[in-house]
Formats: C-alpha cells, structure tokens, sequence
C-alpha cells in the first residue's frame, strides 16, 4: 500500500508539471496574437478602471 502511495504522488506530481509547462507554451504560443487595434478598450483605459466597470452591480432589465 505505501508503494501505490508513492506512485500516486509521482504520477500526480508528473502530471501537475506537465499541465503547468502546457500552459506555459500556450502563453508563449499565442503571446502578441492581438494587436492594439484589434481590443481598443484594453489600450485606452486601465485595468483598474475595468476592474471598477466589473464590479459595478447591472442594472435590472426592468430598470428598477
């Protein structure tokens, strides 16, 4: 039993790792896909100001 522990927390271990670097390739794969043309809104303002914009409660179809 303590063997399939161990090989569990390898494979685990493995497998982290390997979402971790496919993520790390995706990033550099599509790093400058979008030019600053193509999202204004993300060059004109600041990622507080849209953080702020998020957060703001919807306002209810009924206007209410």
């Amino acid at each position: 039993m303590h063997f399939s522990n161990r090989n569990r927390f390898i494979v685990e271990a493995v497998v982290e790792k390997m979402r971790r670097e496919m993520q790390v390739q995706a990033f550099k794969n599509t790093r400058g896909i979008l030019a600053a043309e193509d999202v204004p809104e993300w060059v004109n303002n600041s990622g507080a100001d849209w953080v702020k914009k998020l957060r703001q409660p919807m306002a209810s179809p009924s206007g209410c």
